[in-house]
């Protein structure tokens, strides 16, 4: 569990990445995990305005489904399978 809560504080940093792609509904279900897992600090979402900022952007970005879709995603993500999910996504985005 020490684990998840440090890979947890760079899920947000993929989330913004991942939302100026254009991937709005992953970067929804990322901070969704991010915000919501059991690990997660507590009480470091208050105070991460740009990421508060990030989600409200990201809901104008998708529909109400696709936004509900996303966050019940990110409730089942598991954080050590979405964090090697996202290296290899960004790996393969490097080359």
């Amino acid at each position: 569990m020490r684990w998840h809560a440090i890979l947890l504080q760079y899920v947000p940093v993929a989330a913004t990445l991942l939302a100026h792609s254009g991937e709005y509904a992953r970067a929804v279900s990322l901070l969704t995990m991010a915000r919501g897992h059991p690990a997660a600090p507590h009480g470091w979402w208050q105070i991460m305005v740009l990421m508060q900022a990030l989600e409200a952007q990201l809901q104008k970005a998708v529909s109400a489904d696709e936004l509900a879709a996303a966050q019940a995603m990110g409730l089942k993500m598991d954080v050590e399978e979405t964090a090697t999910a996202l290296l290899d996504q960004f790996r393969a985005m490097a080359v």
